[in-house]
């Protein structure tokens, strides 16, 4: 055999042997790996690291069995979940020593500083290498403490929502709830403006309801409360309000305070209305004493939609009256309800206040 066939099967031999030594170690390794790893699950706090680096990284599916008791009417799952996350990766675990027993630990999972759930670990029987790795057991999470409702109240006309999700009549409270300010009204007229009181059930979050009036438009925050709610009136009825009660406001000034004068104030009276007769009844009879009368002052206040064509205003103003024995100053504040008659506007009832 020559010299180069003997350097050719050296060289066969050594990369053969090589390869094999190469598998050899490979497998060493393989199972020497296997057996740290065994070694290590039987490490309860390794099974506690492996478990706060997986709540880091996303929210349990069994978090979803927390929310029980969600309104998801108006908030679904997977919103209050996206509020929920955040606060979940920054958790912090805490053991139960009382709550656990040989082979279980069991751990306290704090948001915010309070408890939401536990989760705990069972060491599992022997297995390879005769170790008896730890794992995950089970998680209860629980976050009604974070619960919490809205109520408001808002004209029955009106729309309460919540983000883009309506409340419905499963969110109503309490229904026909009259106005303060229009408590003489019900009593004169029927298919008067009520409120409606809502609450929602139990919500996560930074949630806020907003209300919508009967054009579908967001009333102001800071008109949510029963008295801004009754300045309803659009500018053009405003000023047709103010137009009539310039022309109303003397002949009823002078009307009340001589009794003369009727046939002057009766043409902005509804004839067939309460107003009318109570006001006709006493015409003609005269204020003997009075000798003038005349209007100091006088302010137009909150005008009021009340629907089907009728409104309510407010009216303040003082007089003062000369009479045999001397001025009489009188300071007035009335309601005064208005209707449309064939396009007009007619005073239909008035009230002090």
């Amino acid at each position: 055999m020559t010299e180069k066939k003997k350097r050719s099967f050296f060289v066969l031999g050594l990369l053969i042997y090589l390869t094999l030594l190469a598998l050899l170690l490979g497998g060493v390794l393989c199972v020497f790996r296997d057996f740290l790893a065994e070694y290590e699950a039987t490490r309860s706090a390794r099974a506690l690291e492996a478990y706060e680096a997986l709540l880091r990284e996303k929210t349990p599916e069994s978090a979803r069995e927390g929310l029980a008791g969600l309104d998801t009417a108006l908030e679904s799952e997977e919103e209050a979940l996206s509020w929920l996350s955040p606060k979940l990766r920054q958790a912090e675990l805490r053991e139960d020593a009382a709550q656990g027993s040989e082979g279980r630990k069991v751990y306290r999972v704090l948001m915010d500083g309070s408890p939401c759930g536990s989760v705990s670990f069972r060491q599992a029987e022997p297995g390879r290498f005769g170790f008896a790795p730890w794992a995950l057991d089970e998680e209860r999470f629980d976050f009604s403490p974070w619960f919490y409702t809205l109520s408001l109240t808002a004209p029955a006309e009106y729309q309460v929502r919540l983000g883009d999700n309506p409340l419905g009549q499963q969110h109503v409270t309490q229904s026909g709830l009259r106005f303060a300010a229009l408590a003489e009204c019900y009593e004169l007229f029927e298919d008067m403006p009520t409120m409606t009181r809502y609450e929602t059930g139990n919500l996560l979050g930074e949630q806020e309801l907003r209300v919508y009036d009967r054009a579908g438009q967001p009333v102001p925050p800071a008109l949510l409360e029963e008295e801004r709610y009754l300045d309803n009136c659009s500018s053009a009825d405003k000023e047709r309000l103010a137009a009539f009660a310039e022309l109303f406001l003397p002949r009823y000034i002078y009307y009340t305070a001589t009794l003369w004068g009727f046939s002057d104030l009766s043409g902005l009276i509804g004839q067939d209305s309460a107003l009318h007769d109570r006001l006709l009844s006493v015409s003609g009879e005269g204020s003997w004493h009075i000798l003038e009368c005349k209007t100091l002052s006088s302010e137009i206040g909150r005008r009021v939609d009340l629907g089907e064509g009728r409104y309510m205003m407010e009216l303040a103003y003082e007089t003062e009256s000369k009479t045999y024995f001397g001025p009489v100053y009188g300071d007035y504040r009335l309601r005064l309800i208005v209707a449309e008659h064939d396009g007009k506007l007619l005073a239909e009832n008035l009230y002090n206040y």
